[in-house]
């Protein structure tokens, strides 16, 4: 699948002239993507499109090209899919609807992509599909929003939709993709080979798929046991129920079977399965941006009691994190640098009136000492609150002493913006709730466990 990400060469059958029109969209974001290979726009109709020149056919182009985006009727598709196989073509991303998804005439159109590909053996993502985006190549060929950022998080989707939502939030999170593959109907390339690819991909340290159904869901589970031991694997499964079975048939064309013990199943391959697309995200970007935890020992510290309560109360029920019992040493140290009124057990209550300096302190001193395997770190808004200052004093104290995961739980709005700006531009995740921020270690922690397997 390397071709797909890394091509010299991408030619669009079907590029438009027309804004709006999905073969213009196309070939805009690979332009405005600044992809540094070959472009070569198909229409029989047009010389020159965002003054670049155009071919008439695939046959009519300097050089075969090594990727095709195809945006024309369905109909045609298979015609154009041979004609660029005798030309040298192996690789299409057909984004074309109207194939298995529409009944039965679409589903001889699938035919008779299978003989093509049989026959000269070929390699074919969709149809029905957003495109491929490779952020490290430079390479938007989809129909979806701007380039995203480049970074270590593969997107596998079953639908466009979420991937163009999931992209553009991604900015809000600063953190970017490796890879983002659509795999539309799966009429060849399904999860498995996206999976079996991105095993090997140096540039992908987590996997995050979003799948309506499985083409092959024994090999989707031996892949993903071994898979597992190195990479974070993350699956949004929809389609769970016999309603949304019944959507996913109606819009794909393919009847699925109830899943039984799958759950079970995922877990003993160390797949982490979300349970909302807004759980898939924030798994995707913890496993992203933070190391795993060495071990289930975890420090709260706060500036506010109730916060730190409801913290505390989440460690207790998280099965994979516990407490920290801080020893003498670090909080005779602790009392040293913080006011006498502070409370030095865990969680480390500051108190109210702390500035950024006691934040400074005391992430000094537990950090140096080794106090915890995680930690969570707390602000809520109050009149002497310095939220831009604390967070810079949390950003410099993760980049003294890496290795160990970090979260925050900067509470409020437009008072602590600012600061939580700054902690997600540095790749510390940041949470309104106090329970979700320690989910979020015990997620780091559960998937610390899988590796040790």
């Amino acid at each position: 699948m390397n071709e797909f990400f890394s091509p010299a060469s991408v030619a669009i059958v079907g590029a438009s002239a027309t804004s709006g029109k999905m073969g213009h969209e196309v070939l805009r974001n690979i332009i405005d993507g600044q992809f540094p290979g070959k472009i070569f726009p198909i229409n029989p109709h047009e010389t020159k499109i965002l003054d670049i020149p155009v071919y008439k056919t695939l046959s009519d182009t300097p050089s075969p090209a090594e990727l095709a985006i195809i945006v024309v009727p369905a109909k045609i598709v298979p015609s154009i899919v041979q004609e660029g196989a005798e030309n040298g073509t192996k690789n299409f991303v057909i984004i074309t609807a109207g194939f298995g998804e529409t009944g039965k005439e679409g589903a001889l159109l699938d035919e008779e992509l299978k003989k093509l590909i049989k026959k000269h053996d070929l390699h074919i993502m969709g149809p029905n599909c957003l495109g491929v985006i490779n952020p490290h190549a430079k390479l938007n060929a989809s129909f979806g929003g701007t380039l995203p950022a480049a970074g270590n998080v593969a997107l596998v989707s079953q639908s466009g939709a979420i991937i163009s939502s999931l992209c553009d939030w991604s900015g809000l999170r600063h953190f970017g993709f490796s890879k983002v593959i659509s795999l539309g109907n799966k009429l060849q390339l399904d999860e498995n080979a996206s999976l079996e690819f991105l095993e090997n991909d140096s540039d992908t340290n987590a996997i995050v798929l979003y799948l309506e159904r499985f083409n092959d869901e024994k090999k989707f589970l031996e892949i993903a046991t071994r898979l597992s031991k190195k990479k974070s694997v993350i699956l949004y499964k929809s389609g769970t129920t016999a309603l949304g079975r019944s959507a996913v048939e109606q819009h794909s064309g393919t009847e699925i079977s109830e899943e039984g013990n799958l759950c079970e199943a995922l877990e003993e391959a160390g797949v982490f399965r979300a349970e909302s697309v807004e759980r898939l995200f924030d798994i995707a970007h913890l496993c992203s941006c933070q190391p795993l935890p060495k071990g289930a020992r975890t420090v709260i510290v706060t500036n506010a009691g109730g916060p730190g309560v409801i913290a505390t109360d989440a460690i207790d029920d998280d099965p994979y994190l516990d407490i920290a019992n801080l020893s003498e040493e670090v909080k005779n140290e602790l009392n040293n640098v913080l006011p006498f009124s502070t409370k030095v057990h865990s969680p480390v209550d500051l108190i109210g009136d702390a500035r950024a300096d006691r934040y400074e302190k005391s992430l000094e001193v537990l950090l140096k000492n080794n106090a915890a395997d995680a930690y969570m770190i707390m602000l809520s808004p109050q009149a002497m609150t310095q939220a831009k200052e604390s967070a810079e004093a949390i950003i410099a104290a993760n980049k003294k002493y890496p290795g160990t995961p970090l979260v925050t739980c900067f509470m409020g709005g437009s008072s602590v913006r600012e600061g939580t700006e700054l902690l997600l531009k540095a790749g510390i995740p940041c949470f309104l709730d106090p329970a979700r921020a320690i989910w979020a270690l015990g997620i780091l922690r559960r998937e610390a466990k899988i590796r040790e397997r």
